[in-house]
């Protein structure tokens, strides 16, 4: 069989109108799904999108995204590969694209105007910045999502150790792993054991680091617990990794000295 034959095999090309085509892509996103872009053949050119997809992969993985951080992201994209990523639409925009047959949604990316000779270029182009389009939400949504939850530990352990919060209390301890590598601790609480608190959200991004981390570190007379939020909501499989690793399991609202 032809090499390019073989490429061709990688590529699935569906037809969904009479100008409407969909390319399914051998490029992934970070959870495994497969990227897909939307080509729409127009008299003189072609309107080239991934069609919300990576954003929609991004929602997937991590459901709180804020629309500030779609349009922040999407304007580094913009300048990074050239091409257009869609905000909020004004009842004036609204209005224009019903009038055309370009139909462009919140945190899409595409773009238009492309030539034949360009088309698979354009392809690639879209796809590459939708994957990193899915992958920079998710980081900044997992980093906001954590962040919170060490803010709320935080006040807990206040309310607990109270006026022996600062000589008990101690955040982003570097602590050396049997591997040498250091990792960074978000609290440890100070005692006859010594007890590590991390924080820990449902998400692959965020369960692997501490694995990795809770993994390595192996100290006599410490406890090492994950913090989380809403067990009820976790998977199964999740939790039974977390616990791999960690002496004890903590809901932040149950923390208790």
């Amino acid at each position: 069989m032809n090499f390019l034959e073989n490429i061709r095999d990688l590529i699935d090309i569906e037809t969904r109108d009479e100008n409407k085509f969909r390319i399914h892509l051998p490029v992934l996103y970070a959870d495994g799904e497969n990227v897909c872009i939307d080509i729409i053949k127009n008299k003189q050119s072609f309107f080239v999108s991934d069609n919300g997809f990576g954003l929609e992969n991004a929602f997937a993985q991590i459901n709180d995204i804020k629309v500030n951080d779609i349009e922040r992201i999407g304007k580094t994209l913009s300048k990074q590969y050239g091409l257009s990523v869609s905000k909020r639409l004004t009842e004036k925009e609204m209005k224009q694209q019903k009038a055309t047959n370009n139909t462009i949604e919140n945190g899409v990316i595409y773009l238009n105007e492309v030539s034949e000779e360009e088309l698979n270029g354009a392809i690639m182009i879209i796809a590459n910045a939708s994957r990193l389009f899915s992958q920079r939400l998710v980081e900044d949504g997992i980093i906001t999502q954590e962040n919170s939850l060490k803010e709320i530990l935080d006040e807990r352990l206040k309310f607990i150790y109270k006026s022996a919060y600062s000589d008990k209390v101690k955040k982003d301890v570097q602590i050396t792993g049997m591997s040498t590598r250091q990792y960074k601790v978000s609290f440890v609480i100070e005692g006859d054991q010594k007890r590590l608190l991390e924080p820990v959200t449902n998400n692959t991004n965020s369960i692997s680091p501490l694995f990795l981390k809770y993994s390595d570190i192996k100290q006599n007379n410490v406890s090492k617990e994950s913090i989380i939020r809403n067990i009820k909501e976790w998977d199964a499989g999740s939790i039974e990794l977390i616990k791999q690793v960690s002496h004890h399991i903590v809901e932040v609202e149950k923390f208790a000295a």
